[in-house]
């Protein structure tokens, strides 16, 4: 898995075709991936991926104006990709996933680099979460949870890094001791495992 010689991460992204990760649910597998880095003690490999993977996407996103489509669709990821009419750029749990992140790592030079990006080159983009109560643990383990259960947060792009700090981790606070079954009877990864097979977003943690 290389980190730090700009090559593709397989894990992440199965098209090579792609310079960038084309579904904007991709942000599930690399959160994962974060989070088996951390538990690793690899942080300086998850701060050169988040900023390899940022600034790469913005790049692509200003020259090209290619994006990750909101749906697993290979078809409008190629539509995107080859300039030809598709969805419109309007909501991103990819850049509201990693605020989460910048404010985790104190990725504070990283957040001041792409600022002006994501605050007015994506003035439209909705910068999203999905949180999950713990009483509706037994919808996680259905393939719609997310159309039908948790609840989604969006996050503003704060002229401060600090002003970033205090209002995620407000938000990240109202949730935090939601504790699941697979947390207390089971073991953690059942959480990868399922967010995996359906497409969710697990939580941005550190371990």
């Amino acid at each position: 898995m290389p980190a730090s010689n700009g090559k593709h991460i397989n894990l992440v992204n199965n098209h090579p075709q792609f310079y960038y990760a084309p579904y904007d649910r991709h942000i599930g597998v690399i959160s994962m991936l974060y989070r088996l880095l951390d538990r690793q003690g690899r942080v300086d490999d998850i701060n050169t991926l988040i900023q390899y993977q940022c600034v790469r996407l913005a790049y692509y996103h200003d020259m090209y104006h290619k994006y990750p489509t909101a749906e697993d669709s290979f078809e409008d990821a190629v539509n995107i990709h080859m300039g030809l009419p598709a969805e419109d750029y309007l909501t991103s749990a990819f850049w509201g996933t990693m605020l989460e992140w910048f404010t985790l790592l104190e990725q504070e030079a990283l957040y001041q680099q792409l600022q002006l990006f994501l605050k007015e080159d994506l003035s439209k983009v909705t910068k999203c979460a999905w949180f999950l109560r713990s009483e509706e643990e037994l919808k996680f383990y259905d393939a719609y949870a997310m159309y039908q259960a948790g609840e989604g947060v969006a996050f503003s792009v704060e002229d401060t890094f600090e002003k970033l700090k205090e209002n995620i981790a407000f938000i990240m606070s109202q949730y935090e001791g939601e504790c699941f079954s697979y947390e207390a009877y089971a073991f953690n990864a059942l959480e990868f495992i399922t967010c995996r097979y359906y497409g969710y977003l697990p939580r941005v943690k550190r371990e």
